[in-house]
């Protein structure tokens, strides 16, 4: 399976993991294709595969893996579906899992959820991006990291600090 990953070969690797079926249920694999389900717009395909995921890894007790599959859950119904409502339920549902958890980039991921423009409250962006880039830093999640800088830039340019959203580059 990582061979079409590194390849970047998007459909070598869906095609893969639909191949599948004599396999057992695994919900990491059932969540990558979840997402990729999404990108090709199938969302009914997506949120099959992300909901058994989900309910997998709730039962197994893997809380901060259930939260990504949950803010997953929520992009697909904010962003992809337009329903913000069913996605702030899952982006709610993804925080309660790791609120009480220890410092982990779970939190990070969760609290960037959305995709940074989605966000309507450049504030709460901020601060969002704030706790993630010192979790991303804390854990060496250099993923996170990039994503918290972005998004902490976005918020500033949207809260009218343009020099400073677009130079910043070592921290939010």
């Amino acid at each position: 399976m990582e061979a079409p990953l590194r390849a970047g070969d998007f459909v070598g690797l869906r095609r893969l993991l639909q191949a599948r079926t004599d396999d057992p249920p695994d919900p990491e694999l059932d969540h990558v294709l979840g997402l990729i389900e999404y990108f090709y717009c199938e969302f009914d395909t997506a949120l099959n595969l992300l909901e058994r995921s989900f309910l997998a890894l709730r039962a197994a007790r893997r809380n901060r893996a259930a939260a990504l599959v949950a803010v997953s859950l929520g992009r697909v119904h904010f962003d992809g579906l337009g329903d913000q409502l069913a996605g702030r339920g899952w982006l709610s549902r993804a925080h309660s899992l790791v609120q009480k958890e220890e410092p982990c980039v779970e939190q990070g991921w969760v609290e960037l959820g959305l995709v940074g423009c989605s966000v309507a409250d450049a504030g709460e962006l901020e601060g969002g991006a704030r706790l993630a880039i010192d979790l991303a830093r804390l854990h060496g999640d250099s993923d996170l990291e990039c994503k918290a800088l972005a998004d902490g830039g976005l918020a500033r340019v949207s809260l009218g600090r343009v020099a400073e959203g677009v130079g910043r580059q070592n921290g939010i």
